[in-house]
């Protein structure tokens, strides 16, 4: 989708006197919105899915907290680095390309570690293992004091 709206950009000058400019770039960006969103939840439904029961949502909170920076520091910086780069030269669809390139290069490079942390139980995403007796003890409290709100 990234690389659609990059090519859209880099013609922007030719297209932007066209009546059909704005119409495209508001389907582009319905697209990509609900991707992201899309994105968004499966990604909180991981959270919700291997999240320890003993600490609830602290965990689902730190976990967003984290997949939130990152993706607030990559666009942070491509907004910085964006200032030095014109539309209109060939430094824009190069550097498109070369990030292009480097994301499939990493995920070529992690796919392995990728498959590896899929493949793991729901169980070694916990903090403590249920034979821990710290854990028992959390999750006695914790029924006692809902038991106790009802």
């Amino acid at each position: 989708m990234c690389i659609s709206i990059a090519i859209y950009v880099c013609h922007t000058p030719a297209l932007l006197s066209q009546w059909y400019f704005y119409p495209i770039l508001i389907f582009l960006f319905i697209i990509n919105e609900s991707l992201i969103y899309l994105m968004l939840v499966s990604r909180v439904g991981f959270y919700a899915r291997i999240s320890d029961p003993s600490i609830g949502g602290t965990y689902i909170t730190l976990l967003s907290m984290l997949g939130n920076l990152g993706a607030s520091l990559t666009t942070s910086a491509v907004l910085f680095t964006a200032e030095w780069i014109k539309p209109n030269q060939i430094a824009y669809p190069l550097l498109v390309g070369i990030c292009f390139l480097l994301g499939c290069l990493w995920i070529i490079v992690q796919y392995r570690t990728i498959m590896q942390l899929q493949s793991l139980s729901i169980e070694k995403w916990h903090l403590l293992s249920p034979s821990d007796n710290v854990n028992e003890d959390v999750r006695e409290t914790c029924l006692d004091e809902r038991e106790g709100e009802k």
